[in-house]
């Protein structure tokens, strides 16, 4: 019941935001009827036939409140973030597999295996390459698709550089006989393959929205934001938190 209430909710606020955007103010408050209607029967259903699920409840809560506390943690340190790690076994074995098993790959499999495991960073993502892909399709002008592509570049870039200090509250991480160049130097390659990455994918969807001229010029322009911003930006960054 939990997933079919979310599944209708989901298609009904995907018709609410299409009807508005296209100015159908008509089917606009159709949807909100339909979403009051939900809301009611959600209603009627908890409180008249079954009892409220308080452990959901406060599994939920819990998730809203930590939320919150990973916006805040974007700008200042916040010691009651909670991470809650993720199995996704099938994806980190692919990750995993051409990392070589040796002392200097100790933190690119550290971070690789973070990013993926961390539903943090793996659902940002993710949701980040969403959002880029969205404003592409809907943005009618060639320059202002490629003006929201590069700013999400930078925001996809800009989000992970706090990978570096997510371990930090782990003492074993500083008895690895390992030197912290290399430390550094694994949060530079994932950033920069997940930038890069992000380049190659877009560039794809741009032959399809644009043609292969707009996105090659998206890609070359993408490669050489992704280079300059990796170089200068994150090593700076990175050499003030560590």
């Amino acid at each position: 019941m939990q997933f079919l209430d979310l599944l209708v909710r989901l298609a009904i606020n995907v018709m609410l935001v299409y009807f508005l955007v296209n100015s159908e103010f008509v089917y606009v408050s159709i949807a909100a009827f339909l979403i009051i209607g939900v809301a009611f029967l959600n209603y009627w259903n908890i409180f008249k036939q079954n009892s409220l699920p308080w452990d959901v409840l406060i599994e939920k809560e819990e998730a809203r409140l930590q939320l919150f506390y990973r916006m805040a943690n974007l700008s200042t340190d916040v010691p009651d973030l909670k991470r809650k790690p993720k199995k996704r076994h099938a994806i980190v074995r692919l990750i995993t597999k051409p990392i070589k098993f040796d002392q200097s790959s100790t933190f690119v499999y550290l971070y690789f295996i973070t990013f993926i495991r961390s539903g943090d960073y793996f659902g940002m993502y993710l949701r980040l390459m969403g959002l880029t892909v969205f404003f592409i399709y809907w943005v009618p002008l060639f320059w202002g698709k490629l003006i929201f592509a590069v700013l999400f570049l930078f925001v996809t870039g800009f989000q992970f550089i706090t990978i570096y200090n997510h371990h930090k509250t782990l003492d074993w991480i500083q008895l690895y006989p390992v030197p912290e160049t290399l430390r550094r130097k694994a949060v530079h390659q994932l950033i920069f393959l997940l930038m890069f990455f992000k380049v190659i994918v877009l560039f794809v969807f741009f032959i399809f929205v644009s043609d292969l001229i707009g996105a090659v010029i998206y890609g070359g322009i993408g490669l050489a934001f992704t280079l300059m911003f990796e170089n200068f930006y994150v090593k700076s960054r990175i050499r003030k938190m560590s």
